[in-house]
């Protein structure tokens, strides 16, 4: 990624903080938390939201663990949600196993507890990994960032309409999710 994307990437998400669940480096595990309310809260209003977007597309699974290449070793990140066109991966497949490919997006749902620096690397990581969209929700600052590799990252925060294009015609504000989520 270059220097100017990476300090893009920087900039736009500094009004995030909070931590990821569990990832898997190397064989390594790397320490998350468990869910806690606004994660659950948050997770199941998207899940409704993005099956009933997605639902005929592809598929969208709450945490199921990704297999992908970063920094040449072997990744197994678990993020919130996970979207999969089935031109990518044909309706046809069903097999107990990692998610194979790299997803068209990725939903990460951000606590108090995670440090800056970190939410960049893992962006970083996800699209360096050949993930298309890294949505990150952040209950805290309720704000939504959305990263697409070598282009400028886009967050929404109140009444901003979420013009992304694996979002279209959904006419959704960050506000209307957070409060479906119960956010007031």
């Amino acid at each position: 990624m270059s220097t100017s994307t990476y300090k893009s990437n920087w900039q736009s998400l500094n009004t995030l903080q909070g931590y990821f669940p569990n990832s898997f480096v190397g064989g390594q595990r790397n320490s998350g938390i468990t869910s806690k309310c606004f994660y659950a809260a948050m997770q199941s209003e998207l899940l409704v939201i993005l099956r009933q977007h997605f639902g005929k597309q592809g598929r969208v699974y709450p945490e199921w663990t990704l297999k992908l290449r970063c920094n040449e070793r072997d990744w197994f990140p678990v993020p919130a949600l996970t979207y999969i066109s089935y031109e990518r991966l044909d309706s046809n497949w069903m097999l107990d196993e990692f998610c194979p490919i790299a997803p068209d997006l990725i939903v990460e749902i951000v606590g108090k507890d995670q440090k800056l620096d970190r939410i960049v690397e893992k962006v970083d990581d996800y699209l360096e990994s050949g993930v298309t969209r890294v949505c990150l929700v952040n209950p805290y600052s309720q704000s939504i960032t959305i990263s697409v590799h070598n282009q400028a990252t886009q967050t929404f925060i109140g009444e901003m309409i979420i013009e992304n294009q694996i979002f279209a015609n959904l006419n959704l504000t960050a506000k209307n999710i957070f409060e479906q989520a119960g956010f007031s």
